[in-house]
C-alpha cells in the first residue's frame, strides 16, 4: 500500500471525497485485511480482477442514489469540487456518464454514472468487454474539463509507483 506525507493514498482520496458525495465505499477485490476495521469495503460481483467496470457494476447494482461518482484510490490531488463540476455538466445534456478530463487526457475511472447504464455495463462485462475507456467511446459521454492545480500538477496525477511520487508537490 503506497503512502504520501505517511497516509494511505486511499485515505487522502476519501478525505477529499468525503464532503462531496453522500457516502464513501471501497471496491477492491483482494485481500481486504489490508485495510483499517470498520471501513466499508465491497468486493466486486464477478470474480476474477476483472478491472474497474466491474466495480462501477457492483457499485451501480447497490447504489440508492441516481448518480454514482467513482475514483481510483491512487489519486490524491482531486479537485475538491470535482462531483459538484461533473454534476453541473451532466445536467447540461442527456448523459449517462461524465468522466474527467485534464490535460487532453481522459480519465474514465473519474466519472459520473447515472444509475440507468447498468444494463449497458453488465452487457459489456457479458461479453468480456472490460475496458473502460472502449466502454464509454461505444456507449458515449461526456466530459468534464479540469484545468492544472496552481502548482501545474495535473489534479488527476496516478500514483501507481513510488516513482510517480517525484510529480507531487513539494508543499
Amino acid at each position: 500500500m503506497l503512502l504520501w506525507k505517511g497516509i494511505p493514498l486511499w485515505q487522502h482520496v476519501f478525505t477529499r471525497m468525503a464532503p462531496q458525495v453522500a457516502s464513501l465505499t471501497l471496491l477492491y477485490s483482494g485481500n481486504p485485511t489490508i485495510f483499517p476495521e470498520g471501513l466499508p469495503i465491497t468486493a466486486d460481483l464477478r470474480r476474477g480482477h476483472l478491472g474497474p467496470l466491474a466495480g462501477v457494476e457492483t457499485a451501480l447494482t447497490r447504489m440508492r442514489t441516481e448518480w454514482l461518482f467513482t475514483a481510483p484510490v491512487d489519486l490524491p490531488l482531486l479537485p475538491r469540487d470535482c462531483v459538484a463540476q461533473m454534476a453541473l455538466r451532466a445536467k447540461q445534456g442527456d448523459v449517462l456518464v461524465v468522466c474527467a478530463e485534464s490535460c487532453n487526457r481522459i480519465h474514465g475511472t473519474v466519472a459520473l454514472w447515472h444509475r440507468k447504464v447498468l444494463p449497458n455495463v453488465q452487457q459489456a462485462l457479458d461479453e468480456k468487454r472490460y475496458g473502460v475507456l472502449d466502454f464509454l467511446r461505444q456507449t458515449g459521454f461526456a466530459t468534464c474539463s479540469f484545468m492544472r492545480r496552481d502548482d501545474g500538477v495535473d489534479p488527476f496525477l496516478n500514483l501507481n509507483r513510488p516513482e510517480d511520487f517525484q510529480h507531487l508537490p513539494k508543499d
